[in-house]
């Protein structure tokens, strides 16, 4: 072989190892900087928190570890809450009981006026505002659900409890003998309701009901009794 020749074998060898480097350059993925990003990710809420002078086993996962959740799905479940209450406000309302405004938020007075309808139709006590409850003040109460109407015979759920709690507590503050604050919806206890009914003006019921607890609102906020949470 020529020295020409040589020089020529040498020069294409030289060019096809360059343009193989070239190649595998232009078509590696680019690692680098992504994890030099991933790098920058991790360390960023490490440092944000040690600025806060929080603890950095505290720090916030990076995004890329962080637990998976439906788009949106807290904000739905509250949303839909809020639309049940309102629609069981409405419903309650439309029974003639008494729920208070139609906002959203199952307060005192919704979840007594509940109660009512729930004594009344001899269901359980549980003031709460439920699917299940709407459908029922919507489409009537089953009858296999209905127990006799002595309230001694409901069970008190521990909603309802909290809410006969706050009545005995409310009228034990105002001189009416309603026995132990136990949550309980005793003979005692409805007989004081009674009572206070009938001192106000209202329908003698002996039962928790919207119309009571707005009565109670309304004395506990002109500082005639002190309403008991």
């Amino acid at each position: 072989m020529t020295t020409t020749m040589r020089f020529a074998a040498l020069f294409l060898s030289a060019g096809l190892t360059a343009g193989l480097v070239a190649n595998l350059m232009l078509f590696q993925p680019k690692t680098v900087g992504a994890d030099k990003r991933i790098a920058q990710s991790s360390r960023a809420p490490v440092a944000a928190t040690a600025r806060a002078g929080g603890s950095v086993v505290a720090a916030k996962l990076p995004e890329a570890v962080q637990p998976v959740r439906a788009p949106g799905q807290d904000v739905m479940s509250a949303a839909r809450a809020i639309e049940i209450t309102r629609s069981v406000q409405v419903a309650l309302k439309t029974k003639g009981y008494s729920p208070g405004p139609a906002d959203g938020v199952p307060g005192l007075m919704t979840r007594a006026a509940m109660m009512a309808f729930e004594y009344d139709n001899g269901l359980d006590l549980s003031g709460d505002v439920t699917s299940k409850r709407l459908e029922m003040l919507v489409y009537g109460v089953p009858a296999n659900l209905q127990h006799r109407s002595a309230r001694e015979s409901l069970d008190v759920g521990p909603i309802a409890k909290d809410v006969i709690r706050t009545v005995q507590g409310s009228l034990k503050t105002a001189g009416y003998n309603i026995g132990i604050v136990d949550g309980g919806l005793s003979l005692r206890t409805a007989r004081a309701i009674a009572e206070f009914e009938a001192d106000q003006g209202l329908s003698e019921t002996g039962r928790i009901s919207g119309l009571l607890m707005a009565k109670l609102v309304s004395l506990a906020s002109q500082g005639k009794l002190a309403l008991q949470n």
